[in-house]
């Protein structure tokens, strides 16, 4: 659902490690070394990344994640820097970026696409959602990105753009920096077009961003570790009240991801089939991750006691039937267990 316009626009990068997510945050800011890049599909973005500069006279607040995407999804540090992810973005993003290089889709992409349209993508999320290709240098002479596209056959492609909309851009991050004599072949030209794309983005939606029960939660705990901070702390800036506010939600947050499924969380994060369950509770300073069910997460959820206790583990081993019996106990307890 989409909420009350603000100043500076929140933008989180998706994609898979290699795509060069980190070198467009550094491209839309006009920098080489506000976000690290890697040499290497293996050797991208580890950490979730924030940092707010001004865009063409735009309060931007880029938000640059680990490759959520790749195949090995499930390391203890990927899944607390989801987490970490989603609290610097609450209450929601304004625009979600999908980044892929431009090329041919291989089989393995395709399953990624298809597995982030159909799992991890909610159909609202997606409408807040472009498609950002990078190494633009690879199209040919005089061809343009709708030129591409129509030229592509790949199904897998066709189908994520029409569910963003058909939002997409182009950037090369690395030779449409300079001066070029076709204006289609400068990055200026393009990020103003995304910001635009963006901007009509936002209004398409109501005015304000995407935003869910989970980022709501959050948004909620952080001005209530806001208000604490500031009693203690009168002096500090708005800014720095933000910053320790998010520190202390995501330091709850953090011992609460293993034996979760990381696409557990992102389904949750993005509205997708995959976080069907997932739930934040937060009651007398106790932060606890509830996965009652949701595309082979680790399910199981035994709820006691005044603030509430998550145990958890894998479902593999369960046969199907028990899965079933575990998630509707689960389910239950969640919808009658009030957590404040």
């Amino acid at each position: 659902m989409a909420q009350k316009r603000e100043n500076t626009r929140r933008i989180v990068l998706l994609g898979k490690s290699g795509t060069g997510k980190s070198s467009l945050a550094n491209t839309l800011f006009g920098e080489k070394n506000t976000f690290k890049v890697g040499s290497s599909a293996d050797s991208g973005t580890r950490f979730c990344l924030s940092e707010t500069k001004t865009i063409n006279g735009r309060s931007i607040q880029l938000i640059d994640t680990p490759g959520f995407f790749d195949t090995n999804l499930d390391s203890e540090e990927l899944k607390s820097e989801l987490l970490k992810c989603i609290v610097e973005c609450a209450p929601g993003p304004h625009a979600f970026l999908l980044v892929f290089p431009l090329g041919r889709f291989t089989p393995q992409e395709e399953e990624i696409v298809n597995l982030m349209v159909n799992e991890y993508f909610g159909a609202e999320a997606l409408k807040y959602t472009t498609v950002v290709f990078t190494h633009g240098d690879q199209l040919d002479e005089e061809m343009k990105i709708e030129d591409w596209l129509k030229e592509n056959k790949n199904k897998s492609l066709k189908n994520l753009l029409d569910k963003c909309g058909g939002r997409c851009c182009v950037i090369d991050n690395k030779y449409w920096n300079k001066d070029q004599e076709d204006p289609y072949r400068n990055n200026q030209h393009h990020i103003g077009q995304l910001l635009k794309t963006i901007d009509q983005t936002v209004k398409e939606n109501g005015g304000g961003y995407y935003t869910n029960e989970m980022l709501q939660t959050m948004q909620h705990q952080i001005e209530e570790k806001k208000a604490e901070i500031k009693k203690s702390s009168p002096n500090l800036s708005e800014e720095k009240l933000m910053k320790k506010a998010k520190e202390a939600v995501y330091n709850l947050l953090k011992n609460n991801v293993k034996g979760l499924v990381i696409g557990a969380i992102l389904g949750a994060f993005l509205g997708g089939a995959a976080g069907a369950g997932v739930a934040l509770c937060f009651s007398a300073g106790v932060a606890v991750i509830c996965v009652a069910a949701g595309a082979g997460a680790a399910i199981g959820a035994a709820v006691g006691g005044p603030v509430g206790a998550l145990v958890s583990e894998y479902a593999e081993p369960m046969a199907e039937a028990a899965k079933d019996a575990v998630a509707n106990v689960a389910q239950k307890a969640l919808k009658h267990h009030k957590y404040e």
